[in-house]
């Protein structure tokens, strides 16, 4: 059954992290084309395709930044990192993950607040509400802070395994 109820839940975080950002650089891709050809070729704008460029761009970003954290393959700028030794990228990686994890923990209630606050107000053309843009980023917290958390976790096994081999010396 364990092993059931893991497969669902990695399903739906493929789902989340991976297929959803796929549909909707898709639609924005399609939107896209579809607003070029309209406007340069026929002479015309059709309206509501930016408005699915918008929403598929934050997708995008919101979904895929999951992901990319979850696979450690975020941009990240390690030139003094990678100078240091095992024990000072573990303690710089612990340091940062706690300073990500309560700025994240910080927002969470006001981006809640300000997502809820924002369901009165629709697109001009769509009339899709601006909660609906802006719900992706409650996800990207609360999942970019467990994968921190994870991965400080880790840090911490790493650097306590390097206490553990200085004292041993």
């Amino acid at each position: 059954m364990n092993k059931n109820i893991k497969k669902i839940w990695r399903f739906l975080v493929d789902l989340i992290e991976i297929y959803l950002p796929v549909v909707s650089f898709f639609s924005m891709f399609l939107a896209f084309i579809l607003q070029i050809f309209t406007r340069y070729i026929l002479g015309s704008q059709v309206e509501w395709t930016y408005e699915v460029t918008v929403i598929g761009l934050m997708w995008v970003v919101a979904f895929g930044g999951c992901y990319a954290s979850r696979l450690r393959e975020h941009v990240s700028f390690t030139m003094l990192y990678d100078k240091m030794g095992v024990k000072g990228r573990a303690l710089t990686e612990i340091i940062s993950n706690i300073f990500l994890i309560s700025a994240f923990v910080i927002m969470f209630f006001p981006v809640l607040e300000f997502i809820d606050f924002m369901k009165i107000k629709k697109t001009a053309v769509m009339k899709v509400p601006i909660s609906v843009l802006y719900a992706p980023f409650v996800f990207f917290i609360i999942s970019s802070t467990v994968y921190l958390t994870r991965d400080t976790i880790t840090a911490i096994k790493v650097f306590m395994k390097t206490l553990k081999k200085g004292s041993s010396k």
